[in-house]
């Protein structure tokens, strides 16, 4: 029971947020979603998609707290989109940044860091800002991202 209570201390998650939930304990969170092409791909739009939900980002490196991947995914097809599953966030006051990329020419693997490369279509933009999400306990949230930069 204990553990309960001093475990967001023990993954950095500083600001964790404890509602009454009757027995007050802290409930993990999930975010379940879909992504949608939102731009042409400039390959066959086949890839390895990865979500990436991160404690810090607009930054030149990412820090990821959760990633899901789909390692082989096909979006030259019209209409095709893809769903993705996140569990056990630690709840926080601070927003956690979410984002997600496909990896057109499958280099991830040949890579020291989660940056997109030439070719690949991200959800954040030229900008480099990622959607935010605050998850309190328990929370199950529901989100669409958007594929709608190739990067260059």
């Amino acid at each position: 029971m204990k553990f309960l209570l001093i475990a967001p201390f023990l993954f950095a998650c500083n600001d964790a947020v404890l509602e009454e939930t009757g027995d007050g304990l802290l409930r993990l969170a999930s975010i379940t979603g879909t992504i949608e092409l939102g731009v042409t791909p400039s390959d066959d739009g086949r890839g390895t998609m990865l979500v990436i939900l991160s404690i810090v980002s607009n930054d030149p490196e990412i820090i990821p707290h959760r990633v899901f991947v789909e390692p082989v995914i096909d979006f030259g097809l019209d209409g095709t989109t893809a769903t993705f599953e996140l569990t056990n966030i630690f709840p926080q006051e601070q927003p956690y940044h979410l984002g997600a990329f496909l990896d057109e020419d499958f280099s991830m693997p040949y890579q020291d860091d989660l940056s997109a490369t030439s070719g690949d279509i991200t959800s954040w933009g030229k900008s480099g800002v990622f959607d935010e999400i605050v998850l309190g306990s328990g929370e199950q949230k529901t989100m669409t991202l958007i594929l709608d930069t190739v990067t260059e």
